[in-house]
């Protein structure tokens, strides 16, 4: 009679590329959510933006003698580019500078992956004016001082995607569970 090593032998390669296979499709079906939450606030962002406007129309100036001249205003940005408009109505889309701005980047780490989106290319004076524009300012010097409201893009387009999360989640486990990602 053959003597037993006292312990069973079980195969559990085949588990464990099956479990593998799951996880390569789970890391690419998260970067894919990844990407799309991120286009979906930029999306809503940019909606945001051409859409929310100062309440002022059309910009310009009242003169001392009375009467109202409109300006053609420009963002500030240097080079200039675009064409300039005579009202913010109904969005603060003046040049493109500030919607065109608005972009994606995705940020992986071992413990936490994030979709992020804002205004990621534009330069530190234009974050300043864009911050300005989000938040509300008061505007004065030469003209009499007038209350800017925000338009709150950022914030509003986060929340729009913190609320869609959940559904869009799912949406990517139903991929998983059907065999999409293979």
């Amino acid at each position: 009679m053959a003597r037993t090593p006292g312990f069973a032998r079980i195969d559990v390669t085949g588990a464990i590329n099956a479990i593998k296979a799951v996880e390569s499709m789970a890391d690419k079906a998260t970067e894919d959510m990844q990407i799309e939450l991120a286009n979906i606030g930029v999306d809503k962002m940019k909606e945001f933006i051409e859409t929310r406007g100062t309440g002022r129309n059309p910009w310009g100036y009242n003169k001392q003698a009375g009467g109202f001249v409109a300006t053609p205003m420009r963002a500030k940005e240097s080079p200039r580019r675009g064409s300039p408009r005579s009202g913010s109505s109904p969005g603060r889309v003046n040049t493109g500078n500030m919607r065109d701005s608005v972009a994606v980047r995705i940020e992986s780490g071992v413990a936490k992956r994030f979709a992020s989106f804002g205004w990621i290319r534009a330069s530190g004076e234009d974050r300043e004016y864009f911050q300005a524009q989000e938040y509300g300012f008061n505007a004065g010097g030469f003209r009499a001082p007038q209350n800017i409201p925000g338009m709150f893009a950022l914030r509003d387009a986060r929340a729009y995607v913190k609320n869609i999360l959940p559904r869009v989640a799912k949406k990517y486990q139903k991929r998983i569970e059907g065999g999409y990602y293979k």
